[in-house]
Parts: structure tokens; C-alpha cells; sequence
């Protein structure tokens, strides 16, 4: 959003009244903090179906020659994952990369550890992979939202979706 953006979250009306979604507000480095605001919406992303019938969504970043057409400031990954019933997945990680995964659809499994959907799993840097997994008893598919990039180096402030480096 650069030097700042405002925006309206409203649903259609006939629309139900719980949504399902996550929204990723990025802080940018230093020299890019006070951009001009603007807004791109890409209908199409690109995917690549891995083994297993197991779909990587390339939302921000790359992942295996895939390339987003979301523009960033700082190297990023934002990836949907979407994996069957009864299927464990490692995805490719950047080791030099800080990652976290949100259970988006159902009770999961990241690198070991049971999470529910809508919480998030960090996962520090060093990472050469990252294992996921459907429920733990495999009956369920899971899709999840992996997000990721290299260490900030700044201290930031953050309120709801309000990110500074001053109070």
C-alpha cells in the first residue's frame, strides 16, 4: 500500500454471513515504505500439480520455476497448498527464509505438530523443506497457506492491520 491505502470490506448482499478467507497485510523495507499506493488483482495465478494429486498455488514469490505476477519489495512466498486425504507432502522451503502455515480447511499436520484450522504454525529459518500433512489420521483433505521470507531485520509495531516502525 505504500504511503498508506484505504479500502472497504463489504459482502453482496444474499451473500452468507460468515466468509472464508485470509488477508496478508506485507511490510515493506525501508526505501520502499512510502511508495505510491496502488492495487493489482490477478484472476489467474500459476500452479504446479505435484505427486499424489497434491496443487501448489504460486500466490507471491516462485516456487519450482512457477513465478507469481504479484509484485513485492523483499523476497517473499506465498503458496496455496492443497493436499488429499491420506497424503503427507514436504514442500520445498528456502532455508534462508522464515515461514508460517495456516490450516485453512480442517485439523493439520506441520512438520509434526497438530494444528486447528485458522491458527498459524511458525517455522524459523534453516528449513530445507516443510512437511504437511492432512487431519494426522488421513481421512480429510488440507489445503494450506504458506507464507514466508527472509528475516525483517527491523523492529516493526503491529495493531490489527496497522504496521509502523514509530508509535
Amino acid at each position: 500500500s505504500g504511503r498508506g491505502i484505504v479500502h472497504a470490506e463489504q459482502s453482496p448482499r444474499g451473500r452468507p454471513a460468515t466468509l472464508h478467507g485470509l488477508q496478508l497485510w506485507i511490510a515493506l523495507p525501508d526505501g520502499d515504505r512510502c511508495t505510491e499506493p496502488s492495487f493489482a488483482h490477478h484472476a489467474v495465478l500459476p500452479f504446479i500439480q505435484e505427486r499424489h494429486g497434491v496443487y501448489v498455488t504460486v500466490v507471491v514469490g516462485s516456487y519450482r520455476g512457477e513465478d507469481s505476477p504479484a509484485q513485492v519489495y523483499s523476497p517473499l512466498a506465498g503458496y496455496e497448498v492443497a493436499v488429499p486425504a491420506g497424503v503427507a507432502f514436504a514442500l520445498t522451503a528456502e532455508p534462508g527464509y522464515e515461514y508460517a502455515v495456516v490450516a485453512v480447511d480442517g485439523p493439520a499436520v506441520v512438520e509434526g505438530a497438530a494444528i486447528e484450522p485458522g491458527r498459524m504454525a511458525y517455522l524459523p529459518a534453516g528449513l530445507t523443506s516443510i512437511s504437511l500433512e492432512p487431519d494426522g489420521e488421513g481421512r480429510d483433505p488440507a489445503r494450506f497457506f504458506v507464507f514466508g521470507g527472509e528475516p525483517f531485520g527491523e523492529r516493526l509495531l503491529m495493531w490489527w492491520n496497522f504496521v509502523a516502525r514509530t508509535a
